[in-house]
């Protein structure tokens, strides 16, 4: 077997040193193929997923002793010891090392072949991997990048954007979860544990936020049999959560065990809605959004995985790390990124959401009035933000930092004491207040377009 082996490599050295260009056995032409032999959508946060085959393919040899390196894109991992890929039992191939962080897998050609057939793979993709292709980088003895999956989120997130100040409590607005297929919510099981998973969701707020209520649950619109925990230590094992604590008003998180599961089911895209997300926000908070950190068992597959072999702190490491981030709450002044008034119209829409005025705009001189009341909505300007001086007839408006005032029929503005000369001037009326845009929008930074087609006005932030 050997010598006809060694007799059929001597024939084909002296056939290939006959065509310059595939003179050496690396240049031996190949074919490289991926086959649907997975599934479509992976996660983030989920380990032990199966990837498409890499199929090789040469009209010639594949020969004994080459290596060969599999390299996955950031934020995936192999998740395989050398005994699972023994497992396999691929043929021609053998194991031959693994990177440290588990992203390179080299493997060795242990037989003359003319075809390799890489199925069976196994990955672990990490709570922040990136949305989109799983590529396989090949290097080595092969080159090249093939594509064998798909991260796709587990979940749909909305959530209603409020404001709450700093140094205060206020309402955050109501965020959902819904599953983008059914049985997405469904955790790995886990013997040290709880058999059936770990039926938990985690919400993590910023440095400086904490819980101010007890938040209300439900899911598919009924109220969920919940129980709540405020803390753990992850040293303690044999719990829950390690060293769980129950919940308290003033934790900076909360982690929501259901203690039914069968209220999820595994024919809908189950919806989980989390209501009542009263917020401390401490006077440091710097303003801007208030990110809330969602995770658990739920939505983070990676609680077990810390096997022996296989990428050892995976577990530690990011078990309890959040795999997606909502929005429900703004700290300071929420600012709309636009809105429009149409002349004559006391319709107002921002972002979208139609209001109604009690005065409409107008057009006079060839210049555009509009009520400061509700320019100020636009603008982002607070309802006590907005000043009033009866004896001097000035309105004042004041938004981060920026105080502009204006003086009822005069043409001077004057932002940060700074005059700025109008070509009109504010004046009342109806009992209103009523300002020359361009100006007042232009010294918040704010950009004013102007339709003539629809006779409308649009303030863009």
């Amino acid at each position: 077997m050997k010598i006809s082996r060694m007799l059929a490599r001597l024939i084909l050295v002296t056939m290939l040193l006959s065509v310059p260009a595939l003179s050496l056995a690396a240049d031996v032409p190949y074919d490289v193929e991926v086959q649907n032999t997975s599934l479509d959508k992976i996660y983030p946060a989920d380990r032990g997923q199966e990837i498409d085959c890499i199929y090789l393919t040469t009209p010639s040899w594949f020969y004994e002793g080459e290596v060969f390196s599999l390299t996955l894109n950031d934020g995936i991992l192999w998740y395989m010891t050398e005994s699972d890929f023994n497992d396999l039992e691929i043929e021609n191939i053998e194991w031959k090392s693994i990177s440290e962080d588990n992203r390179a897998l080299e493997l060795e050609i242990d037989e003359d072949c003319d075809e390799i057939n890489l199925e069976g793979l196994k990955i672990a993709t990490l709570p922040q991997v990136p949305l989109g292709d799983i590529t396989v980088t090949l290097g080595g003895r092969f080159s090249g990048q093939v594509s064998v999956g798909q991260v796709t989120a587990s979940v749909e997130l909305s959530a209603v954007k409020t404001r709450i100040e700093p140094g205060a409590s206020g309402q955050a607005g109501e965020i959902t979860i819904k599953e983008t297929s059914p049985d997405s919510f469904t955790p790995v099981d886990n013997i040290y544990l709880r058999p059936d998973g770990e039926w938990f969701i985690s919400l993590e707020l910023p440095q400086s936020v904490s819980f101010a209520e007890r938040p209300a649950v439900s899911v598919n619109g009924e109220p969920a049999d919940v129980t709540l925990y405020g803390g753990c230590d992850w040293n303690k094992p044999g719990k829950l959560f390690g060293g769980q604590a129950s919940f308290k008003i003033g934790d900076p998180a909360c982690y929501i065990q259901f203690n039914d599961n069968s209220i999820f089911r595994n024919d809908v895209r189950d919806v989980v809605n989390l209501s009542n997300l009263v917020y401390q926000v401490g006077e440091t908070t710097r303003p801007g959004d208030i990110n809330v950190a969602i995770g658990g068992g739920m939505i983070n597959k990676l609680i077990g995985a810390g096997d022996e072999g296989i990428a050892a702190d995976l577990e530690k490491d990011y078990f309890n790390a959040p795999v997606y981030l909502a929005v429900n709450a703004v700290a300071g002044q929420l600012i709309p990124s636009q809105g429009s008034m149409i002349i004559d119209s006391l319709i107002m829409t921002i972002d979208g959401t139609p209001y109604r005025m009690d005065i409409a705009p107008y057009i006079m001189n060839g210049r555009t009035y509009l009520p400061v009341r509700f320019v100020a909505q636009i603008l982002g300007v607070r309802e006590n933000d907005i000043g009033w001086d009866e004896n001097t007839r000035t309105v004042s408006l004041k938004r981060n930092g920026t105080t502009v005032s204006m003086q009822i029929d005069s043409p001077h503005l004057t932002v940060n004491g700074n005059d700025i000369l109008m070509d009109a001037a504010p004046h009342i009326h109806r009992g209103r207040a009523m300002l020359p845009v361009r100006f007042l929008a232009e010294a918040f930074g704010a950009q004013v377009v102007w339709d003539q087609v629809k006779d409308a006005v649009t303030i863009i932030n």
